[in-house]
């Protein structure tokens, strides 16, 4: 499966990112949220955050432009699993608008983008 992690330094941002989803026609229960795109693609959101000797202390490589990152002991990870980019990119910055604070996701090559530079051309699920 294709997949990242969203992340910030928000303890909310499960719930920020389920509102985003069902208020787009998708759907949610407990711990996932889910939404199927026009291409019929699904991305399911989870709220599992991985141990904090996973994600937070593996080496990343900031995307161009990226100058703003987490301060991954403080950081949540969200894992997402889309085999879309474009419906992935399209939710993420969704997310992004309206989050607290900033978004960032950590992609399958361990690349940190910032939430508003994402570009389904380019990152890698």
């Amino acid at each position: 499966m294709k997949g990242a992690l969203v992340l910030s330094e928000d303890a909310d941002l499960f719930e920020v990112a389920r509102d985003v989803i069902v208020g787009r026609g998708g759907t949610a229960v407990e711990d996932t949220a889910q939404l199927r795109g026009p291409d019929g693609f699904l991305l399911t959101l989870f709220r599992d955050e991985y141990p904090g000797d996973d994600f937070r202390e593996q080496p990343f490589t900031p995307a161009g432009g990226v100058e703003d990152v987490p301060q991954m002991t403080q950081a949540h990870g969200l894992p997402v699993e889309c085999r879309s980019e474009v419906l992935f990119v399209d939710v993420v910055r969704a997310i992004s608008a309206a989050a607290a604070g900033p978004v960032w996701v950590l992609d399958n090559e361990s690349v940190l983008w910032a939430a508003e530079q994402l570009d389904p051309t380019t990152i890698s699920l």
